[in-house]
């Protein structure tokens, strides 16, 4: 698998995620990780993984402001907004430090790829299984986050 290693949540729940990458291109958020080589058809590439998604014009454009890029897994493009994954409800679940978009932290969302989510199934079976239901209370710990954060501010 290389040396990747695991993440913990950014709402502080301790639930582990894998390190993701994405940048904005155009109406789209081009994500990479790094991982075994696997049978994904079109999203499979030699480092690991790589995948298209159509996004909101605000989550593109928060993506493409952000600080502190990373290098392509596939250039020397200087492009990619460090992020992690796991999967959550069957949807591939984000999250990204950065300035606050809908998180204190930066930002947090989910969308379908099947392929994305079965490379980090693959990825993160050495985790023990999450119950979902788990979720609930890492959705309301983000949402106490939120509410002491907006006190500061």
């Amino acid at each position: 698998m290389g040396t990747e290693k695991f993440l913990a949540s950014l709402a502080g729940t301790g639930k582990q995620y894998y390190p993701l990458q994405a940048k904005a291109d155009g109406s789209t958020l081009h994500f990479q990780a790094k991982g075994p080589n696997s049978n994904l058809g079109s999203s499979h590439r030699d480092y690991g993984i790589a995948v298209d998604i159509t996004a909101p014009s605000e989550l593109v454009k928060w993506v493409s402001e952000q600080k502190g890029k990373v290098k392509s897994f596939a250039s020397n493009s200087v492009a990619y907004v460090s992020m992690q994954g796991r999967v959550r409800y069957g949807l591939v679940h984000v999250q990204a430090k950065g300035t606050k978009l809908n998180k204190g932290y930066g930002t947090s969302f989910s969308f379908t790829d099947e392929s994305l989510a079965s490379f980090l199934n693959k990825v993160l079976a050495p985790v023990p299984p999450e119950d979902d239901e788990d979720d609930e209370e890492e959705e309301e710990e983000e949402e106490e986050e939120e509410e002491a954060n907006a006190k500061l501010t």
